[in-house]
């Protein structure tokens, strides 16, 4: 067993590296070699097809000084929250506009006490409520008012059954349901959860994919839930997309039954579980997607590429990549972009028409955004 450096694998794992930076506190994450879920594999290959190819040129964005480098936790709309890490303000509101990075707010503490967050994650709901996931401490839910983030005697807080890992976004079904690609522990009949945040109540929406595995169902639950993402689309459409294979498909959720289930990616890996029995092993190629979704378009960042450009073949060696897919909801391939730098996280705004990708600067190391127009 060994500690990740995030600086050599921040693509990923949506987790940080144990260090501390005057008052900056990252929670250690021990993975074990061989049953790491960011390992990828893919018996099938990734075919190119007759979609356009547009190369775009990026401009670095402008951060303020006040800026602290972070990972994302939530993207609503044209707003972008961050865990920077920092004792005292542990989330940071951002947004973009055109090639600057603009801090609405810091907030948020440390810690494992009442209204307090380890490792958060957030979507907000149709009424502006922000809903904070926080796994490390037993699976609290927070719910956030508009306006009360600095004021937590406003907050609401239920703690429910904990699950093993957490995905890297959620959704908000309605102003009292969200969805998790995750499960309680002995209770995973599905990938996918509806929480009512209120009461902390739990009940699988039924999606259990085939595919070859026929071992224990939590290692199975774990390969889709680590650093998964989910996105809600129009017309009652969501997307999901895991984090530990290529495999990424468009659903509609009819009451707690996934419905309509339209797979675009699909590396068909065989997987096993670990000698634990808890996670999951997959064999390792170097090549993961990344995703991000407005409402009219999904974009799928191909990571697959060493720091000078060249292809991997394993995930050690991965820094990124600068291949964008970009998909109706309807699942069919529109463009295909390829970008002057690597990056890590894709994000796109409401609007369609800027793109920004979180990579690492060659020559300093620092992390930076890169700007994108689209037309």
């Amino acid at each position: 067993m060994f500690f990740i450096n995030i600086k050599n694998i921040f693509a990923f794992f949506s987790v940080c590296n144990g260090y501390y930076m005057k008052k900056r506190i990252f929670p250690a994450v021990l993975i074990t070699v061989t049953a790491v879920c960011g390992q990828l594999a893919c018996n099938g290959t990734w075919q190119d097809d007759d979609a356009p190819v547009v190369s775009l040129s990026g401009t670095v964005v402008n951060a303020p000084p006040d800026y602290i480098e972070g990972l994302l936790c939530m993207v609503y709309g044209d707003t972008l929250i961050q865990n920077n890490g920092h004792i005292d303000s542990l989330l940071t509101l951002f947004k973009f506009v055109d090639d600057s990075l603009i801090v609405v707010d810091n907030f948020g503490s440390y810690g494992s006490g009442p209204s307090e967050m380890i490792s958060p994650v957030a979507t907000k709901t149709p009424a502006g409520h922000l809903i904070i996931m926080d796994v490390p401490t037993g699976t609290n839910i927070y719910d956030i008012p508009p306006g009360a983030e600095h004021n937590s005697g406003r907050w609401s807080r239920v703690s429910m059954d904990s699950v093993m890992m957490m995905p890297s976004k959620f959704v908000a079904v309605s102003d009292t349901v969200i969805m998790i690609a995750a499960a309680p522990f002995g209770r995973e009949t599905s990938i996918f959860s509806l929480i009512d945040f209120r009461n902390g109540n739990w009940q699988p929406a039924e999606y259990w994919p085939e595919d070859g595995y026929n071992g224990p169902a939590t290692p199975k639950s774990y390969m889709y839930s680590v650093n998964s993402n989910l996105c809600k689309g129009p017309a009652g459409r969501y997307f999901y997309a895991s984090g530990c294979r290529r495999y990424a498909f468009i659903f509609r959720l009819e009451g707690n039954m996934v419905e309509d289930v339209n797979i675009i990616i699909d590396d068909n890996a065989l997987y096993s579980a670990s000698s634990n029995g808890m996670m999951s092993t997959i064999p390792n190629d170097g090549h993961r997607i990344k995703t991000t979704a407005n409402s009219s378009h999904i974009y799928v960042l191909h990571q697959r590429k060493k720091e000078d450009g060249s292809i991997s073949d394993n995930l050690v060696n991965t820094r990124g990549g600068n291949e964008i897919d970009v998909y109706d909801w309807d699942g069919n391939l529109q463009v295909r972009y390829i970008l002057d730098h690597q990056g890590y996280f894709p994000y796109v705004n409401s609007v369609d028409k800027d793109l920004y990708v979180m990579g690492v600067n060659p020559d300093s190391g620092a992390y930076e955004w890169i700007h994108y127009r689209l037309e």
